[in-house]
């Protein structure tokens, strides 16, 4: 989560410079949580000071 609204996923396995993996630009204002579903593969859940939780599945990680 960060200040300039968006939530970025990383592969720490990758090379550097090809590692970003998704960025999420939904929020309007600042990005400031981020929590992963123990029961759903995949799926978070971010919120941000817009008053909206986003509740989706990076698509980088639909196709694992």
């Amino acid at each position: 989560a960060a200040y300039d609204m968006s939530v970025r996923f990383w592969d720490t396995a990758a090379a550097p410079g090809q590692n970003l993996i998704h960025v999420h630009d939904a929020h309007t204002e600042f990005a400031l949580g981020l929590d992963f579903n123990l029961y759903r593969e995949g799926q978070v859940a971010t919120c941000a000071w817009d008053e909206k939780l986003n509740v989706f599945v990076p698509p980088p990680l639909l196709r694992r």
